[in-house]
């Protein structure tokens, strides 16, 4: 029954917002895409780094001391 009614939902959607639904997803899915293909610059990782401990360094690595 919760089919029927999503697919009666999805039939009174007019092409604009059907338009409007896919460019929402399209745009959220070209941050994803951004967002893994940043590329992370060694000389960034060492500045945040080295405000670090040890010990806090191990433990965002998940390793034990």
């Amino acid at each position: 029954m919760a089919d029927e009614n999503k697919k009666v939902t999805r039939a009174r959607r007019t092409p604009e917002q059907k338009i409007a639904e896919i460019d929402a997803q399209i745009a959220k899915l070209e941050a994803k895409k951004a967002e893994i293909m940043r590329p992370i610059k060694m000389k960034e990782v060492m500045e945040k780094a080295s405000s670090m401990s040890p010990e806090e360094i191990a433990e965002k690595l998940g390793i034990e001391l």
